[in-house]
C-alpha cells in the first residue's frame, strides 16, 4: 500500500518492522511480475547490490515463520539446532537447513521450503463451502494485476493451517496435486490461524460475510490483520470491490489493537490516494473517515501518563487519519497546538502524538514553522529530533516552500544519504508530486550528485507513486536516458506499480463512486476531548 504519511520525528523512513507487516509486505512485493525466487542467481557486485531487497529479507523471513508456525516453536528451534551444531565452523547450504528442520521434525519441511524458496511470487488459495469435514482448494500465483494470467503448472507445497479455537489450529500439507482438504467442524472457517501462512486466501461470499460478522469476536489480532490484507490483495486484483474492504474496515473500527487499525488504515490511505480520482470523491471519503473513525478517536479521551503504549499508538494512528485525509477541523486546530508545544517542550506532550501532529501541521505548515523545523535540524544535539525535523520539511505542501525544501536537499547541507530520502518523500505527496518531479529532472545534475548506490534505488522507486500513463512514459523515459546506478530493479517496479495504480484506479473507482453515494455525508467536529 502506498503513500502511507511519513512517521514524523523518527530517523526510520517508512519502515514498519512488525512480523505481521512484514507478511503483508512481502506477499504484497512478490505478486509483482519481474519479482524472483528467494534463490537467484547474481554474477556482478550490481546484481548481488540489488538482490538486498524486500525478497530476500521480507519473504526469507516470513517462509522461516511459516515453518516455524506449522513445526512449533520447539520443534523449529531443534532443528536450528540440529543445523548450527552439525555446521559449526564451516559451510552449509540452504538444503542442509531445511533436511535437518525435516529430521528433527519428521515432517516435509525440505518439499516446503524447497518449494517456497525455487519459485516466484506467492499462491492465493481459493475455497469452497465446507462440507461433511472437506473443502475444495485450489491453488495459483497471485497477481496485483488481473490482466496477467498465471501459469497453471506453477503450484506449491505448503502447510494449511485452519483455525479450531483461538489459540489451537490443525494443519495439513497441500501439495500441487491436492484438491481437497479436511477441515474441522463445528467452529468459524478460517484458513490461516495465527495469519503466518505464506498465502492469500479467498473464500466463498457466505464465508466471507460471515467472517466480517465475527471478526472482533472470534479471530485474533493477528488473524485479523491477515484478513485484512488478504481482502485488500483481493481488492487489488480485482477480485473483490472497494465497497467490501470498506465495510471490513468499518467492522474493525473499535478494534482496541493498534496493529490492526494500523493495517485497516493503509488500505484507507491507498484508497484515498490512489482510487478516489476527484476532488469530490475525496471530500466524500474524508466525510466517511470523520464518521467512522471520530468517535473512536473521541473515546480515547485525552493523553494520560498512565496511557499504555497501545494505546498511545491508537490515538496517534486515529489523530492522523483524521488530520491527513479526514481534515477534521478540530484535530487541524490541535495539531496546530501540540505541535507547538511539542517543540517548546517535548517532555510536555506525549511524543506520539507530538510527532503525529508535527506531521500533520507541517502538511498545513506556514513559512514560520518551515524555519522552526530547519533550525532544529541545524541546531539540535538529538540525533532523533535532528533527522525528524529533516524529514518534516519534505512534508510541506504550499508551493514555495515545498520548492524551498527541495533547494535545502541538495544544498549540500544535508546529508547524501538522506537528500534522496527527502526528494522520495515529497514524490509520495499528493499535492506537491509534479512539482517535484518537475524539479528532480531540471535540476538532474544537482539531483545525481546527491545519489549513494541504495539511495538512487529509493528515488526511482517513489517515482512509482505517479497514477497515468502519461507521467508513467515520462518516467520510463527520463530513467532510461538518467539511469541510476544499482537501480535497475526498482525502475522496473516503480513502472509496475504505476501501471498497477492506473489498472486500480479504473477498475475500482466506479465501485468507491457507488459506494459512497450511499454513505451518511454530515459531519462535525466530534473527534475534539
Amino acid at each position: 500500500m502506498e503513500n502511507k504519511p511519513v512517521a514524523a520525528m523518527h530517523p526510520e523512513w517508512d519502515i514498519d518492522q512488525s512480523v505481521i507487516s512484514s507478511l503483508d509486505n512481502a506477499l504484497n512485493l512478490d505478486a509483482q511480475p519481474t519479482t524472483r525466487p528467494i534463490r537467484a542467481r547474481a554474477d556482478t557486485p550490481e546484481e548481488i547490490e540489488q538482490m538486498f531487497d524486500g525478497i530476500a529479507y521480507g519473504k526469507a523471513s516470513v517462509v522461516l515463520l511459516t515453518v516455524e508456525n506449522y513445526l512449533g516453536q520447539e520443534t523449529f528451534r531443534k532443528g536450528v539446532h540440529n543445523y548450527l551444531a552439525a555446521h559449526l565452523y564451516a559451510n552449509a547450504t540452504a538444503e542442509d537447513f531445511w533436511n535437518a528442520q525435516s529430521a528433527a521434525s519428521h515432517k516435509p519441511v525440505d518439499a516446503i521450503m524447497g518449494s517456497l524458496v525455487a519459485q516466484p511470487g506467492a499462491p492465493i488459495l481459493t475455497f469452497g463451502e465446507p462440507a461433511n469435514g472437506k473443502v475444495s482448494v485450489a491453488q495459483k500465483r497471485f497477481f496485483l494485476s488481473s490482466a496477467i494470467h498465471p501459469d497453471p503448472t506453477q503450484k506449491w507445497t505448503l502447510p494449511v493451517c485452519f483455525k479450531t479455537s483461538n489459540s489451537a489450529q490443525e494443519c495439513q500439507v497441500l501439495t500441487p496435486s491436492t484438491s481437497t482438504l479436511s477441515v474441522p467442524t463445528g467452529t468459524l472457517f478460517f484458513a490461516n490461524a495465527g495469519g503466518r501462512g505464506y498465502y492469500r486466501s479467498s473464500y466463498p461470499p457466505s464465508i466471507y460475510a460471515d467472517l466480517v460478522a465475527h471478526v472482533e469476536t472470534s479471530l485474533t489480532p493477528a488473524e485479523r490483520i491477515s484478513l485484512i490484507g488478504d481482502e485488500w490483495a483481493r481488492l487489488r486484483a480485482n477480485q473483490a470491490s472497494v465497497s467490501d474492504y470498506l465495510n471490513l474496515v468499518a467492522a474493525v473500527k473499535a478494534d482496541p489493537g493498534s496493529e490492526v487499525i494500523a493495517e485497516a488504515v493503509e488500505g484507507v490511505d491507498a484508497i484515498h490516494s490512489r482510487i478516489a480520482a476527484t476532488a469530490q470523491e475525496k471530500d466524500a471519503l474524508a466525510a466517511w473517515i470523520r464518521n467512522t473513525f471520530a468517535p473512536q478517536y473521541a473515546k480515547l479521551g485525552p493523553p494520560s501518563a498512565s496511557d499504555s503504549s497501545n494505546t498511545r499508538e491508537l490515538r496517534s494512528q486515529f489523530f492522523a487519519l483524521l488530520g491527513y485525509y479526514g481534515k477534521d477541523p478540530a484535530v487541524l486546530a490541535q495539531a496546530r497546538q501540540i505541535a507547538g508545544q511539542y517543540l517548546a517542550d517535548p517532555g510536555s506532550v506525549d511524543a506520539t502524538l507530538g510527532q503525529a501532529a508535527l506531521s500533520i501541521a507541517a502538511r498545513n505548515g506556514d513559512a514560520a514553522l518551515f524555519d522552526q523545523l530547519q533550525k532544529v535540524y541545524e541546531t539540535s544535539t538529538n540525533p532523533e529530533f535532528q533527522i525528524g525535523a529533516l524529514r518534516l520539511l519534505a512534508e510541506f505542501v504550499n508551493p514555495a516552500l515545498a520548492e524551498r525544501s527541495m533547494d535545502y536537499a541538495v544544498s549540500g547541507k544535508v546529508r547524501n544519504q538522506d537528500a534522496a530520502i527527502q526528494l522520495a518523500i515529497a514524490l509520495q505527496i499528493d499535492q506537491i508530486r509534479g512539482q517535484a518531479w518537475q524539479y528532480i529532472t531540471s535540476h538532474w545534475d544537482k539531483v545525481q550528485t546527491e545519489l549513494t548506490p541504495e539511495m538512487g534505488g529509493v528515488l526511482v522507486s517513489s517515482a512509482g507513486t505517479f497514477c497515468s500513463a502519461a507521467d508513467r512514459d515520462h518516467v520510463e523515459q527520463f530513467f532510461s536516458a538518467h539511469r541510476v546506478p544499482s537501480a535497475d530493479q526498482a525502475l522496473k517496479h516503480a513502472i509496475e506499480h504505476i501501471d498497477g495504480c492506473i489498472e486500480l484506479q479504473t477498475l475500482q473507482e466506479p465501485n468507491l463512486k457507488s459506494w459512497l453515494a450511499v454513505q451518511p455525508q454530515s459531519s462535525s467536529g466530534i473527534a475534539s476531548y
